[in-house]
């Protein structure tokens, strides 16, 4: 199934309730887009007329996803086309690093890359000796030593004779950093970025696991550094966004999530937000996370489940927004009235039975909401934190507003709902909706749009 986007895209709502309109103290836009996730450009043309286009239909905050912490081998690092041309004289830069850092009585235990294609400055490498950076032609990596000791600071240079280290391997390309790009044209027109961070690594219960988090962190730390001077005159950087998801219930009742299991257990997520939200902090900057809703008798969850873990999360780990998806993309949970839960769903809300009998060949045409959720989202009470923010995959897809506008659907961008709308399914194939304060006062906005869905 391929879903295009609305003409005027969005408006999620065929009746607006009282609770948006008094939200909507003002139109600023053609219709309510405020943040966008975006994938990574190094044309400087095409993220400009990206962010011009973001910017008039009333978007303002850009997020983006980090790449992966990974957790390697040597072997696989050497034989990995990324790093085939990091080499001096002919020597690849693995065995370099061996030779160099056994040779200073180093314990390499663990080795690790990270390719998100940043052109880290000198800020990057921390300790002389042992971190280095190699340009090969356009190219350049990055080679930096992390402690395995958790009780180690990043910027700790004293390694002596047997010290466990992580060694991590970072590419550039020389084609143009993005992330640099993005805030240089974010800036121009006041839109606000927020940085991907890393992802964790997988974690196995031998080796130095346990020591890798300490380096993820100071990794991480490295990473601040460098922004905090490459970036200490652009204006559009307020934060970083880790997009480790979570179900808020199984942060209580410690449920085994497959998702990510072997990434970081689901009870220590809030404490791996925690440690990133007092990094981020010490920089200045601000950090935001994505719990997820998942309301499926087969999640094994309760609503005071979800509720006590977004509770948590307060507590532990105070970011300056949530952004809580809601579930409805991937099928976890769905809008409906109290009335409707033994409706069929596929009379109700068929974007969603879509979903749901391609993920699930039981589910049938006559399959009801109460044979799937023991609640709707509209019972998830997201007013626990002054600005939370809403998310929504639309039909489990995400879209970029130019490359959407183009080709469809493509997974490189979520659109983010920042205030709260309700009923999300009630949406006409055609039509406009009027959105007015509740006090009278001001000119109401129209947000006219035609939703097209192709399915093959």
């Amino acid at each position: 199934m391929a879903v295009g986007i609305f003409n005027t895209l969005i408006a999620i709502v065929s009746s607006i309730d009282a609770h948006l309109l008094s939200l909507l103290a003002k139109c600023r836009a053609t219709y309510p887009l405020s943040g966008s996730w975006f994938k990574d450009r190094t044309n400087e043309t095409e993220v400009r007329e990206t962010l011009a286009l973001f910017k008039t239909v009333g978007g303002d905050t850009a997020l983006l996803r980090g790449a992966e912490f990974s957790n390697r081998t040597s072997e696989s690092i050497t034989a990995d086309p990324a790093f085939a041309s990091c080499r001096i004289d002919g020597k690849h830069c693995i065995d370099i690093a061996k030779e160099e850092l056994t040779g200073k009585g180093l314990s390499i235990e663990a080795w690790a890359t990270y390719s998100y294609d940043d052109d880290y400055s000198e800020e990057f490498v921390v300790c002389e000796g042992f971190d280095t950076s190699v340009t090969v032609g356009k190219k350049r990596y990055h080679r930096v030593v992390l402690w395995l000791d958790q009780y180690k600071d990043a910027d700790d240079c004293g390694y002596t004779n047997g010290s466990r280290v992580a060694v991590l391997f970072t590419s550039y390309s020389g084609e143009g950093d993005p992330h640099a790009l993005l805030l240089k044209e974010a800036q121009e027109k006041n839109i606000t970025v927020y940085l991907g961070l890393p992802k964790p690594p997988y974690l196995k219960e031998d080796d130095a696991s346990s020591g890798l988090l300490s380096a993820f962190f100071q990794f991480n730390y490295r990473i601040f550094q460098d922004h905090k001077a490459r970036f200490k005159n652009n204006t559009a950087l307020k934060g970083y966004y880790s997009d480790v998801e979570v179900i808020p219930d199984y942060i209580i009742n410690k449920q085994n999530h497959t998702t990510f299991s072997h990434r970081i257990p689901p009870e220590a997520v809030v404490l791996f937000w925690r440690e990133l939200y007092f990094l981020t902090g010490y920089f200045g900057y601000d950090f935001l996370a994505s719990p997820t809703i998942d309301l499926s008798y087969a999640s094994n969850t309760t609503l005071s489940g979800h509720m006590n873990g977004l509770k948590a999360i307060g507590f532990l780990a105070p970011m300056a927004a949530l952004i809580i998806r809601d579930g409805r993309g991937e099928g976890q949970a769905a809008y409906y009235r109290e009335e409707e839960k033994r409706k069929a769903i596929y009379d109700t809300d068929y974007e969603l039975w879509e979903i749901l009998s391609a993920k699930n060949k039981s589910i049938t045409m006559k399959t009801t909401f109460d044979d799937v959720y023991y609640a709707s989202i509209s019972e998830v009470n997201y007013t626990l934190y002054d600005g939370t923010h809403r998310s929504t995959s639309l039909f489990g897809y995400y879209y970029e507003l130019d490359y959407g506008k183009q080709h469809g659907l493509v997974d490189s961008l979520v659109y983010i709902q920042l205030y709260d709308i309700p009923e999300l399914r009630d949406l006409q194939r055609k039509g406009s909706i009027r959105v007015a304060r509740t006090d009278g006062t001001g000119d109401p906005c129209v947000f006219n749009y035609t939703l097209h869905t192709d399915v093959s």
